[in-house]
């Protein structure tokens, strides 16, 4: 959960704690931003699970609306036969 206030540059709070990725979703869109030399750039994948696309977030999140446990136990499952 983030706490901080608003008004904070989040972005830079975290590239200054060293924060590798992160990861946000506004109702409709992910975005998986990963460290630069700049800050954050936007990325497809994420670095600390490589096989992990968005487009895989997304299968996810929709079977997450109709059943939540459904979603976490198939992406649990599929985590697993990636590794």
């Amino acid at each position: 959960m983030d706490l901080t206030p608003t008004d904070i540059n989040k972005n830079a709070l975290y590239a200054c704690m060293g924060v590798p990725e992160l990861w946000r979703f506004n109702g409709r869109e992910w975005q998986i931003l990963c460290q630069a030399e700049e800050g954050y750039r936007e990325c497809d994948r994420t670095p600390t699970f490589p096989f992990l696309e968005k487009a895989d977030l997304y299968r996810f999140l929709e079977i997450a609306w109709v059943d939540e446990v459904a979603a976490e136990s198939d992406f649990r499952e599929w985590v697993h036969q990636q590794l």
